[in-house]
């Protein structure tokens, strides 16, 4: 049975991919779907190869809509005044410990990357 499934691993894949084609264009009847979500595959696929992590990637997406809209809201609340925003003591505290985290972990996670980097190219 294994030897089985090891020969018709490229059919599956194809079968699989004509399904998603298939379920794509069904939900809207529009073709654009079924090539929107070909280029998210193509962007997925640079993504790995570009050993992006997809962890930050999807907190944005999610959390993204939810930061400008209520950036949106406090904007309007002050009438377009930004000083909102450090007039306050815990937000002004925030906005600080978000700069120092931001500026120290910057310098140091690019050198752990280039690090990481040299190391991939040595072993291969």
């Amino acid at each position: 049975m294994g030897k089985a499934l090891n020969h018709s691993i490229p059919l599956a894949v194809s079968i699989d991919h004509h399904v998603r084609r298939i379920g794509h264009y069904s939900l809207n009847n529009s073709a654009v779907d079924v090539y929107l979500c070909a280029a998210i595959g193509v962007l997925g696929y640079v993504f790995a190869k570009l050993e992006c992590e997809p962890a930050p990637l999807i907190l944005g997406f999610v959390l993204g809509p939810m930061l400008e809209e209520n950036l949106r809201r406090a904007m309007l609340m002050s009438y377009g005044d930004p000083s909102v925003f450090f007039n306050r003591p815990i937000s002004l505290g925030f906005l600080i410990a978000t700069a120092l985290i931001l500026g120290r972990d910057g310098g140091s996670s690019r050198a752990a990357e280039e690090g990481r980097s040299l190391g991939r190219r040595h072993r291969r």
